[in-house]
């Protein structure tokens, strides 16, 4: 947060009072940050700040919210999770393992070297891919059309990659 007041200064040296103080807040509104413990699709095991204190979040559907999986190196969601507001987004961060066993309506965005295993048919909108990622396509039939890091295909069922063009930047594993 930072605090600006102006004064006037002109060639014969006068000077002006200080205007009244222009307070400007640079946090990001609206972060969240997981705690070790809990189900993410619960309000309460979210927080302000990254240490795990502050207020949690209203709800899921307000505007303009990031909800970073944070202080866990792994989750499972096990129930559905509705993340809808303009703008929100869910990061997770590096060195994370998520595994959706549940559908998460969501955009998520994948940051650094984490493991994305999809264990549902259901696919979040991928809105950020890290190169350095592993995405498990293990109950999912159709693969989008996306720019990945590394892919594994498993499960029992036929894979189809959708478009005319999937992006792998690292490995394809296949029946892993």
């Amino acid at each position: 947060t930072y605090s600006f007041t102006v004064r006037a200064f002109d060639a014969s040296g006068n000077r002006s009072a200080a205007t009244t103080a222009l307070i400007v807040d640079n946090s990001i509104r609206g972060m969240y940050y997981s705690l070790p413990t809990g189900n993410l699709e619960v309000a309460s095991t979210w927080k302000k700040n990254p240490d795990g204190t502050g207020p949690s979040p209203a709800n899921f559907s307000e505007n303009g919210q990031t909800f970073m999986i944070h202080n866990r190196t792994s989750v499972a969601l096990q129930s559905p999770w509705v993340v809808s507001g303009t703008g929100s987004k869910v990061v997770v961060s590096e060195g994370t393992l998520l595994e959706l066993n549940a559908t998460c309506t969501c955009a998520l965005e994948l940051q650094g070297d984490i493991k994305l295993i999809l264990n549902h048919d259901t696919i979040p909108t991928l809105t950020g891919i890290s190169p350095q990622s592993t995405i498990e396509f293990h109950d999912v039939n159709t693969i989008p059309a996306y720019e990945f890091g590394n892919v594994v295909l498993s499960g029992g069922s036929t894979k189809n990659f959708e478009g005319a063009v999937t992006n792998i930047l690292g490995n394809l594993y296949v029946g892993k």
